[in-house]
């Protein structure tokens, strides 16, 4: 973080052309009064020109603060450069290390690096309508959303914590939840309206390699989606039109993500 200019009383402010650095519209090297967090600084320049070590103390303020200030009343310099991509700096503050895969809850504090690891390489493209969004049935829309790593860490997650409600009525996940069909457990789901305006379906692993069977048929049109790709969503209707069910798995273990929405 830094600022770049100073109020009229002397403390730091935003520059005019704060945003226009932080988005890299304009690029170059700048002066500035402050800089924090993240640094880079001459060995030499430490060793010869602030060789104290109370660099960060010395005033009442916080400690990257008392370290500008040192700087500046040496008369050195603080430049920034928004000249190279250098990475990013994460927030960690809420970071819950007592999930499986703590990384699963940062998608509000760490946007960016969530995006890069948990949403399809490909979702931005079906949003662009570039001809990825297929159409199986009737006013259902089939395209791709997770990333491998999402599906497999939100399936490590569930499978850690142990409790599965066997399709009972007072599950408290009514809105967004995870199914497991086995064979010798939940192995298919009857003929149903969903609860919902319309449903978000995602596949969380691999037909062939993972589970034999599975797959979703809506009656009305007879038409059966046999082969789920792992990451991908079925986006359709739900209470109104699309009766379906979930058809039987008939070897190892099918994982779902099934989001009910109204808008």
């Amino acid at each position: 973080n830094f600022w770049g200019a100073l109020s009229p009383d002397e403390y730091y402010a935003r520059s005019e052309d704060y945003v226009e650095l932080v988005q890299r519209k304009r690029v170059g090297v700048w002066n500035v009064p402050y800089i924090s967090q993240a640094y880079v600084i001459r060995g030499d320049t430490l060793r010869m020109e602030l060789p104290q070590r109370d660099v960060f103390s010395g005033s009442d303020t916080d400690p990257d603060m008392a370290f500008c200030k040192s700087f500046r009343d040496k008369g050195i310099f603080l430049h920034l450069s928004n000249q190279h991509e250098f990475g990013r700096l994460l927030a960690t503050s809420r970071y819950d290390t007592e999930h499986l895969h703590p990384d699963l809850w940062q998608i509000f504090d760490n946007p960016v690096d969530w995006k890069e690891q948990y949403i399809h390489e490909n979702y931005s493209r079906a949003l662009e309508g570039e001809g990825i969004v297929e159409q199986p049935c009737p006013d259902v829309y089939w395209f791709p959303l997770l990333s491998e790593q999402m599906c497999d860490e939100l399936v490590a997650e569930m499978e850690h914590y142990g409790q599965w409600s066997g399709g009972r009525h007072e599950a408290r996940a009514v809105m967004n939840f995870v199914v497991r069909y086995r064979p010798d457990e939940q192995p298919s789901l009857r003929p149903h309206h969903d609860s919902s305006t319309f449903t978000l379906n995602v596949a969380l692993n691999h037909k062939g390699l993972d589970y034999e069977g599975g797959g979703c048929r809506f009656l009305r049109y007879d038409c059966v989606i046999s082969s789920p790709r792992k990451g991908w969503a079925l986006l359709h209707p739900g209470r109104l039109t699309h009766y379906h069910e979930g058809l039987p798995t008939t070897w190892g273990t099918r994982y779902i993500m099934v989001s009910f929405v109204d808008p």
